[in-house]
């Protein structure tokens, strides 16, 4: 009977060695793989944690782990949205700005030739009459 417990014991603590070892040898690889990734290919790698990270976040009403490993992401991504409405706003009251500038500018120099051109014409115009009457009275 002892023969069959110490049997049983040893394939059962074998069997557990086994899976720590088979364990522990994906887990290496997994590290090693992830360092490749790093130091040697970091474009793939960030293109695969994007994916990874829009995954999480489609998939995250699902789960409530991956609700709670996407919030922090969601923050930032709402904060981000935020900084770009805020940035598309000032630039268009920039815009606005500028272009209600330049359309005074352009009122007040065309005011400004405008009258100009009504003075110089007046004085012309008074010019010809002064010269039609003296052509007149010569005559």
């Amino acid at each position: 009977m002892i023969n069959l417990l110490v049997a049983t014991w040893n394939f059962l603590s074998g069997l557990v060695v086994s899976i720590g070892g088979m364990l522990a040898g994906a887990g290496i690889w997994l590290l090693d793989i992830a360092m490749i990734f790093h130091n040697d290919l970091p474009r793939l790698e960030g293109l695969l944690v994007g994916v990874l990270f829009a995954w999480m976040l489609t998939h995250r009403e699902k789960n409530p782990v991956l609700k709670m490993l996407a919030a922090p992401m969601k923050i930032v991504l709402d904060i981000l949205d935020i900084i770009w409405h805020e940035t598309l706003d000032s630039i268009a009251d920039v815009w606005k700005m500028f272009t209600s500038w330049l359309g005074g500018l352009y009122a007040n120099v065309r005011s400004g030739v405008k009258s100009v051109y009504t003075g110089v014409t007046a004085k012309l115009l008074a010019l010809k009459d002064k010269l039609k009457k003296e052509t007149d009275d010569s005559e």
